[in-house]
């Protein structure tokens, strides 16, 4: 029963290829014959566990940015003017590792710092010296898209900006794992 699915699948293949694609079938099936056929491979195959995981899977190319951020007002962000003892105290009150530095207004962003990054320099403490930056993505693209753009920018936070390019929310690499995964603690 498990592989089913498989054998119909690469049945369709070979048949595509052996009649050099004549033939009036698709090679994969439509979404709906997917569900059935993994549902039927999946009894007596799967844990509950790897069956949530698989609709989990399959749910994050419809499941958008915009319902997986942190909106804007509920976002941290520290201001460029903020002192070394201030930084310190947000960072271990919010117990965030990289955040947005804002400029004179809330929707002015500057950059994005590492706490690392700027609790580990020596030097005199300055934000500015450790500004990156932002990843952007718009609140109508999907998780899958962004979690590939992510990877590919090795970035683990990005602002997601409206058409007028106003911040409207920001998104971690932690929040679109979770659509996958489920909640993960903060350690």
């Amino acid at each position: 029963v498990l592989l089913l699915p498989l054998l119909r699948l690469l049945s369709s293949l070979s048949t595509s290829l052996l009649t050099g694609g004549r033939e009036k079938k698709p090679v994969l099936p439509p979404r709906a014959e997917f569900l059935r056929l993994f549902q039927e491979s999946a009894v007596g195959g799967m844990t509950a566990t790897q069956q949530d995981l698989v609709q989990r899977a399959m749910r994050m190319a419809r499941v958008t940015i915009r319902e997986v951020m942190i909106p804007w007002n509920r976002a941290i962000g520290v201001p460029r003017t903020i002192s070394s003892g201030g930084f310190r105290a947000l960072i271990k009150h919010y117990n965030v590792s990289r955040l947005p530095v804002l400029g004179r207004s809330t929707h002015e962003v500057l950059g994005i710092v590492s706490a690392i990054d700027v609790l580990a320099d020596r030097r005199p403490f300055n934000l500015a010296n450790h500004l990156h930056p932002p990843m952007t993505l718009i609140p109508e693209q999907s998780v899958r898209s962004a979690i590939t753009l992510m990877q590919r920018a090795r970035q683990s936070i990005a602002l997601v900006l409206d058409h007028q390019g106003r911040a409207i929310g920001l998104v971690t690499m932690k929040d679109l794992i979770e659509e996958l995964v489920g909640d993960l603690e903060n350690g």
